[in-house]
């Protein structure tokens, strides 16, 4: 007798409503078991790109690590060509400032000693040659005996 009491429009509602969560449920059983079907292979899928994303990031890396010991090793060439520079002009001052003092203290240098080295030499020559040869000396019988 209660379904009498009821109103038709408010039965035919609640079946529609009941029908709708039934499948609402069943839409959630069939996702439940797509996602077990399936999910094996979209995880699948998601390794192997994660693989090759991670091999592609490995490889940019690397170049990028090569790209950067290029430039280091370019700049440390750069680096030491000038230190070698500013080293060769220190070094030249140096030079010159020792040999100035040098020069006002009297103290001959290398080349003026080479040049007088040089000047005795010739002058020992010339005083050989200006030499009389010498005059043999006589024999004495002692000589001869030996």
């Amino acid at each position: 007798m209660e379904n009498q009491d009821k109103d038709p429009k408010q039965t035919k509602v609640t079946e529609e409503l009941r029908q709708s969560a039934h499948q609402i449920w069943l839409a959630g059983l069939g996702a439940f078991a797509k996602a077990g079907e399936e999910g094996e292979k979209v995880f699948r899928s998601l390794v192997k790109a994660g693989e090759e994303t991670g091999s592609k990031t490995r490889d940019e890396v690397q170049k990028q690590i090569s790209i950067t010991n290029t430039t280091v090793e370019q700049n440390v060439e750069k680096i030491k060509t000038a230190a070698m520079g500013t080293w060769d002009k220190m070094e030249k001052f140096v030079d010159e400032r020792v040999s100035l003092s040098l020069k006002r203290l009297g103290i001959p240098t290398r080349d003026d000693i080479k040049t007088l080295t040089d000047r005795v030499n010739q002058l020992a020559t010339s005083i050989e040659g200006l030499k009389k040869p010498e005059e043999p000396t006589p024999k004495t019988p002692e000589d001869d005996l030996l």
